[in-house]
């Protein structure tokens, strides 16, 4: 605004281009936001729904409350295979989930197919405790 007004001769030189002004780190108030927006779920809670929960389903819910991965890259989590770590995987020996691939759909819902997550910060690895049932 102060710019266009020196253009315009409306002032003679813009006052605000003295002043130093330090640029906000978005990563760091990106970071912020995350914490003050994330869900926090009483352990209380998470018990009840798992007492609600099918026998057949309890280890899905369990998987994805322990882990907090999306459906689409729950869906394309396979056995970890260390001759394609670009495939990703359930890696029992260091119980780690290592997340490179997720379910994606097509025009139609017919037309689903496995790629990648939608942003890098999807591809990652996501510790699991050992009791988690295999």
């Amino acid at each position: 605004m102060m710019f266009w007004c020196v253009k315009r001769k409306q002032i003679p030189t813009n006052p605000c281009s003295k002043a130093e002004i330090e640029a906000p780190d978005r990563k760091e108030i990106w970071k912020q936001k995350l914490k003050r927006d994330m869900a926090r779920v009483n352990p209380d809670n998470l018990q009840a729904i798992l007492t609600h929960v099918a026998p057949q389903h309890k280890l899905k819910v369990l998987f994805a409350l322990e882990t907090g991965l999306r459906v689409g890259e729950q869906v394309a989590v396979k056995i970890y295979n260390p001759k394609k770590p670009d495939i990703g995987g359930i890696d029992f020996k260091t119980n780690i989930v290592h997340v490179e691939q997720a379910l994606k759909m097509g025009a139609k819902h017919s037309e689903a197919y496995i790629d990648m997550p939608k942003s890098k910060s999807g591809i990652r690895q996501v510790p699991i405790t050992p009791e988690l049932p295999r």
